[in-house]
């Protein structure tokens, strides 16, 4: 499995309006009032997306976790950000989610995924795994730094590629071959995290729909557009995950995960991901390749 990123190309994401099926997509005023809605919400929390648009967001979820998203949405300072929690009851029903919000200066992202495993499991394993780089000769620091995150998260294939899309380093799960990343472009690097669990997953509407754009840019949910994903069906990449490294606020490159089998989508896995590369870039800076 070989793989190859552009930081030139958008990949089509922003053109596509709509998103994957795992989880709900609600468009908020800043006055969290629900303008548009995923056409999946009545499978998800026994909504009507056509009744959802205009609804306060606390006339619809319990309080609890609206008041921890609202605090934590605060201490961003009124800054574009997300904040996540994991494994809260949105509704009286039983269902779990885990839900990630996103702000910008226009309007709020809430989105939620059924929740797949027990909360700050995978968190609480970042430290110990980024600690293992300790020591690693400053030569081999791209190669260990992929390898200790596909041991962490558990991808086919984990690619370090750099902010001009070559590829530094590659760690392979055993019995596949090519590590030379030499694929076609798949999605740009920028800032934002890609994560697509099921490339072949049908593409769910967002109510109201529009005619031309996407409303949600960056929201976690988002798909790919059909010539990104069939590049990365062409190779038998069935998931994808990539993660920006940020180096003195800057994108420096990212890492790029691959799987040959549909993965659910799962918050805490992107949050850890996020964490592992914070500690990578520390590493990289100081391995003086940074």
């Amino acid at each position: 499995m070989s793989t190859r990123f552009s930081s030139g190309s958008s990949g089509g994401a922003e053109r596509v309006d709509g998103v994957q099926n795992d989880g709900l997509l609600l468009v908020l005023s800043p006055d969290w009032i629900i303008r548009r809605a995923s056409e999946n919400a009545h499978k998800l929390i026994g909504r009507s997306h056509v009744q959802l648009v205009d609804e306060p967001l606390s006339k619809i979820f319990r309080a609890d976790p609206l008041h921890s998203l609202r605090n934590q949405l605060g201490r961003l300072g009124g800054m574009p950000g997300t904040m996540r929690v994991y494994d809260t009851l949105l509704t009286d029903a039983l269902d779990r989610y885990d839900v990630a919000m996103t702000s910008d200066e226009r309007s709020v992202l809430f989105e939620a995924v059924p929740t797949q495993s027990d909360p700050g499991e995978l968190l609480g394993s970042v430290g110990h795994v980024a600690a293992r780089l300790d020591g690693v000769k400053p030569e081999k620091i791209y190669l260990e730094g992929a390898r200790r995150l596909r041991a962490l998260l558990g991808y086919d294939s984990v690619a370090l590629v750099g902010i001009g899309g070559d590829c530094l380093g590659e760690s392979l799960r055993g019995g596949l071959n090519d590590a030379t990343c030499s694929t076609q472009p798949a999605c740009s690097i920028d800032d934002h995290i890609v994560a697509v669990g099921d490339l072949e997953g049908p593409v769910v509407p967002v109510f109201p729909r529009l005619k031309d754009g996407q409303s949600a840019p960056f929201a976690t949910l988002r798909v790919l557009g059909d010539e990104v994903s069939d590049t990365l069906l062409a190779e038998e990449v069935k998931a994808v995950l990539q993660i920006p490294v940020r180096v003195q606020g800057r994108v420096w490159g990212a890492f790029v995960c691959q799987h040959r089998r549909p993965r659910p989508l799962r918050l805490e896995e992107q949050a850890a991901a996020e964490l592992y590369a914070q500690f990578f870039a520390l590493h990289l800076q100081a391995a003086g390749k940074a």
